[in-house]
């Protein structure tokens, strides 16, 4: 399944027809819109779009890509329905570390624009919804407590990645310390250095920062990873 990521910017292509409107309907720029849609086809080995006088259509597989990501939309759309428009008080929200780094931050100051007389107040440990400690939880390991909704909003996928600069002196690779998700699979790091990581740590952001500035490797989301052209994938790099 491809990440949400680069699914929106299908979606925002065939619904605007051009990279301009695309582009401007996701607050970015062309250029931005571009490369996601490139990486979908380099990844797939296929176009996804291809241009048809001033705008660009989906091709046969690129429409089977662009239903998934409307699916997703609406389940995304279905989960912040459940905050009626008129709501007042507080949000409580609990969510993993790594989900709230690779790919739900993005989305709070949009339902905080939407809903004005709304508090979101946000944590990273863990809290019961059986026990109304948090009013929703986002999670990576399905939710068995409570009277609750549950729903699947999207699935990331993990791969390594390094700075591009360092990629023919890489020195050492960065853990990921489980969070309540669960564990990864980081043996491939293990396994090609044959040695621990020189750094264990939770979140995503600490360990963006850490390749950033030193010859290390480590397993992000790619669609955190795609949002930043200095990094690239490791060659042969799994994918979880």
């Amino acid at each position: 399944m491809q990440n949400w990521n680069d699914l929106i910017y299908c979606l925002a292509l065939a619904e605007y027809g051009t990279m301009g409107k695309a582009a401007k309907a996701l607050r970015t720029n062309a250029t931005t819109v571009s490369r996601h849609i490139q990486s979908v086809s380099e990844r797939y080995n296929q176009p996804i779009f291809a241009k048809e006088g001033q705008e660009w259509r989906p091709t046969a597989f690129g429409e089977k890509l662009v239903e998934i990501a409307q699916g997703i939309k609406e389940d995304i759309d279905s989960v912040e329905s459940n905050v009626a428009t008129n709501a007042q008080g507080t949000l409580r929200v609990f969510c993993e570390i790594r989900l709230m780094q690779g790919f739900l931050a993005p989305h709070w100051s949009a339902l905080l624009n939407q809903n004005p007389d709304i508090n979101l107040h946000l944590t990273l440990t863990p809290a019961s919804l059986a026990y109304g400690e948090v009013d929703m939880a986002f999670t990576c390991t399905e939710p068995t407590e409570g009277r609750l909704v549950r729903k699947r909003i999207t699935r990331t996928e993990y791969a390594v990645f390094a700075r591009t600069d360092f990629l023919s002196n890489l020195q050492g690779w960065v853990e990921l310390v489980d969070d309540a998700g669960g564990k990864m699979d980081q043996s491939f790091l293990q396994n090609h250095f044959d040695q621990p990581a020189r750094l264990a740590l939770q979140g995503l952001n600490t360990a963006l920062n850490t390749i950033q500035e030193l010859p290390y490797m480590v397993m992000l989301p790619r669609s955190l990873a795609g949002d930043h052209p200095e990094l690239s994938e490791v060659p042969n790099s799994p994918v979880s």
